[in-house]
């Protein structure tokens, strides 16, 4: 398995380095007097001094620390490597210290250079950057310093509001960026670019823009377009007077760029960015101190990492756990549901609304969605008989425009309350920005205040409907009126478990700087039953401000219940595993010291584990050359590792690729980066010696229960990216956050009949 960590090597265990006591004045005085030869970094109450290529300073005291001080030997690392590469390369400007981001100034990186006309060339441009950063990962069976290296394209707008105020271009309500220098640093880094808000007028050469702080004053010259692409195609439209052409250029650069993004073009691209940051004249660089602290980047790629033997799901369908299969869909044409012997909504009710125009088309695909298609492979059955239902009570009633009041005349009409309403809306309103205006919100929110769930079907949908949508909106449909379509095997244990899925959302009024957010946190609770993994508990989105209490609340209901319906026994071990989005510093542990309080009936056992799409990390298999790809004879997936291929990362993370060669439709899509999962440890904190005895450690059992539950999603057949827990938490806070905005929504009806239904899928 190849990566893009390259390890670096020491020839020593310790090291000597100087240090002095903190303040806050004598540190901006250090870097003022010797920022140019040396380095200074705080870490606890203390000043670390490196000296690169400077005098001995004479102050402070030299102490001897160990390569296992983590936070003072990275300091050195990146220090010493940045001194390093502006020796080397003295004209480089960079985006940032840290992580280190080093932009291409190079024209024949620049995917637009070739498709704009000469007159554009370089104003706009699309080019890459390198970024590195410091990481600790077993290689070779030991725990090693490395760097990451990755590369990441981005546009470039070389052109200021000025300049285009001058071609004539209309600069003003476009979002707009503040590029400002930063003091002290104008040789060594670009000018730091911010998002402030949109420009309302021109005075002169100064831009009035309405910002979150009211309206500010900018000179024109340190203003830019923000690199959308819409502002981009804007600008492209202008200045080629031709919207045609400038749709031209951006699609074939987004054919251009998916060839680069490519795995084996991505994994060269990278070689090539570490020649230039660990290279020097076709040399290894030899990175050193004066104090004796140095060392060299190993860039073999001889490197061995341990793996776990993962295993796939067995879905289950009967609760006696006697009919399982390896394949979801096939399970359920063998099978039917895992609970259609006790599922008491035999024949459900379903509303389907329509624009009074597309009747016929609701009929077809209503006819198909309850019957099926008898020539398909997938949905022969249909919904009726694929989930075992006696009959579906079906009734369409028109609309005359799509709009809020019209659909809820429709839904006032109905002498009984139905299952399920499913909605027919234009793919474009679904799309919707503005949540207050969105058909799509509005009717969600009006239809489950009615504690009704809504199962919301594009017009383009219903009109080009084939068994893979009818499959997977069956299926959705199913969950939402309280069916539980499968379940999957776990291992056996003596042990009691609860795993909660703790997702976020975030929402803003808009993008610019010093903007108020809102984080809204989604808690739904999987549990541990009889071998099987089911859902408990009531599903709550909370504020921040919040999220102790309702967490705590959570757990405690949940914990109450299941030791009832389960008769625990006293002094059993029950184990609390938290698939969490981000720890808010180390509130989840003050969580758990109550609950162990309040439990001490119980050896309580707890996990907090992060899971992440959005790490640095990259796994590339170099012996798999690729599958063919069915819809045009091409080979795609080489490089990428099958699903279940893993890292072990240290003691406490790993990488796990969810979406494998397999699972990437066509050669177009690139890869799916790996999940990074991580076991929590408390930080600075005064519990953390007193919790040390319960955290669970098991990071081989996490690893797969994580695995398993991208099994266990009804969102549709396939795995997915994210294990059910953190995807339906993430949907859960994602869709009532934006529920909030509209008027008269009260989130509590979730929690009565909707309560185990899936109606946020």
């Amino acid at each position: 398995m190849r990566t893009n960590f390259f390890p670096i090597q020491f020839q020593f265990s310790e090291y000597q380095v100087s240090r002095v006591e903190y303040t806050e004045e004598l540190l901006g005085e250090l870097r003022e007097k010797h920022n140019k030869s040396h380095s200074f970094f705080r870490h606890d109450e203390f000043i670390y001094i490196s000296n690169k290529s400077g005098i001995d300073l004479g102050i402070g005291k030299t102490i001897t620390l160990s390569l296992e001080n983590e936070k003072v030997t990275s300091s050195l690392i990146k220090h010493i490597f940045f001194k390093t590469f502006l020796e080397n390369y003295p004209k480089s400007k960079l985006n940032g210290f840290y992580p280190f981001r080093l932009p291409s100034g190079k024209n024949e990186t620049d995917l637009m250079r070739s498709l704009l006309p000469e007159q554009l060339k370089g104003k706009l441009v699309y080019s890459p950057q390198i970024e590195c950063q410091i990481r600790r990962c077993y290689i070779n069976d030991t725990l090693q310093y490395g760097f990451l290296v990755n590369l990441f394209r981005t546009y470039k707008f070389n052109i200021t509001l000025q300049d285009l105020e001058w071609e004539g271009y209309d600069i003003l309500n476009k979002e707009v960026v503040h590029a400002q220098p930063i003091k002290g640093l104008t040789e060594i880094l670009l000018p730091d670019e911010t998002f402030i808000g949109i420009l309302q007028s021109v005075k002169e050469d100064i831009g009035v823009v309405l910002t979150n702080e009211g309206e500010k004053e900018f000179p024109l010259s340190q203003l830019f377009l923000r690199k959308t692409h819409s502002n981009i195609k804007d600008y492209l439209s202008f200045a080629l007077k031709d919207e045609g052409k400038a749709q031209l250029i951006l699609d074939k650069l987004k054919v251009t760029r998916s060839q680069v993004q490519k795995p084996e073009k991505k994994l060269s691209a990278i070689k090539y960015a570490a020649d230039i940051l660990f290279t020097y004249q076709k040399q290894n660089i030899s990175y050193a101190n004066k104090d004796g602290f140095c060392f060299t980047v190993d860039m073999e790629h001889n490197n061995s990492y341990s793996s776990f033997d993962l295993t796939e799901a067995t879905y289950v369908f009967d609760p006696a756990v006697t009919k399982t299969d390896s394949w979801n869909d096939r399970g359920l044409r063998n099978y039917g549901p895992y609970d259609k012997s006790y599922f008491d909504v035999k024949t459900p009710k379903i509303i389907a609304i329509c624009h009074k125009k597309n009747r016929g088309s609701m009929s077809s695909f209503l006819g198909a969605f309850i019957g099926g298609i008898p020539e398909s492979k997938y949905f022969k059955k249909g919904l009726k008989s694929k989930y075992e239902l006696n009959n579906v009570d079906i009734e369409i009633i028109e609309i005359n425009d799509f709009t809020i009041d019209e659909v809820k005349v429709a839904v006032s009409s109905l002498s009984e309350s139905p299952n399920l309403v499913l909605l027919e809306i234009p793919v474009s309103f679904k799309a919707e920005r503005a949540v207050q205006k969105s058909l799509y919100f509005q009717a969600k929110a009006h239809i489950l205040s009615l504690q009704i769930p809504v199962q919301v079907v594009t017009v383009e949908n219903i009109k080009t409907f084939d068994e893979y949508k009818l499959n997977a909106i069956a299926l959705q449909c199913y969950a939402k009126i309280g069916g539980v379509p499968w379940s999957i095997v776990t291992s056996q244990s003596i042990d009691h478990e609860i795993v909660v899925g703790i997702g976020h959302s975030s929402f803003r009024n808009n993008s610019f700087k010093g903007n108020d957010q809102t984080r809204i946190v989604g808690i739904s609770t999987f549990f541990s039953g009889d071998g099987q993994y089911l859902m408990s508990g009531d599903i709550k989105d909370v504020t921040y401000e919040e999220y102790f209490e309702a967490l705590l609340k959570s757990l405690r209901e949940s914990l109450i219940s299941l030791s009832r319906s389960y008769a625990w026994k006293e002094n059993s071990t029950v184990r609390l595993i938290f698939h969490i989005f981000k720890p808010l510093k180390n509130l989840e542990f003050e969580v758990i010291t109550e609950l162990i309080k309040e439990f001490k009936q119980y050896q309580i056992q707890f996990a907090f584990v992060t899971i992440s799409e959005r790490h640095p990390h990259l796994m590339y298999d170099l012996k798999q050359l690729g599958l063919s790809n069915r819809y045009n004879n091409k080979v795609k997936g080489k490089y990428v590792p099958f699903r279940g291929k893993n890292i072990v990362l240290n003691d406490s993370s790993c990488l796990i690729q969810m979406l494998g060669a397999k699972e990437i439709k066509t050669d177009f899509h690139g890869a799916s980066v790996p999940l990074l999962v991580k076991i929590l440890k408390p930080s600075n904190f005064k519990v953390d010696d007193e919790l040390a005895k319960y955290l669970f450690h098991d990071l081989n059992y996490i690893a797969q229960q994580v695995y398993r539950f991208s099994s266990l999603s009804w969102r549709g057949f396939f795995p997915n990216q994210k294990p059910a827990t953190m995807l339906y938490s993430s949907l859960i806070s994602g869709l009532l956050g934006n529920l909030r905005k509209i008027e008269g929504w009260n989130s509590t009806v979730i929690n009565l009949h909707l309560k185990r239904k899936k109606w946020f899928l």
